[in-house]
């Protein structure tokens, strides 16, 4: 992005390849739950996804107006980039 000036088509590229990147988690974690089940320390551990659906949505989001404002969604994707830097402490309470 940096090379091309943030331009709309660079910013819309990045955030499709980070929507596809948290789809690809997000079936990733569907199918260690299927594989490990719900009764089970994984299962309880990924009972609440909110930060991974709020990931998902914000990435999805930030494509549409990365073609009138790219700004608009370089800042979503940063706030995407400071939510995952909070420590998850869902698999230390559960295990």
């Amino acid at each position: 992005m940096g090379e091309n000036h943030f331009s709309k088509n660079t910013v819309a590229a990045y955030g499709f390849v980070l929507f596809m990147c948290a789809v690809s988690f997000n079936i990733l974690q569907i199918a260690s739950l299927k594989s490990e089940g719900s009764d089970s320390a994984l299962g309880k551990v990924l009972k609440n996804v909110l930060k991974e659906k709020l990931s998902t949505g914000f990435y999805l989001i930030s494509i549409i107006p990365s073609f009138f404002y790219p700004i608009i969604s370089l800042i979503l994707i940063f706030v995407v980039a400071m939510l995952w830097l909070i420590p998850d402490k869902r698999i230390e309470k559960n295990i």
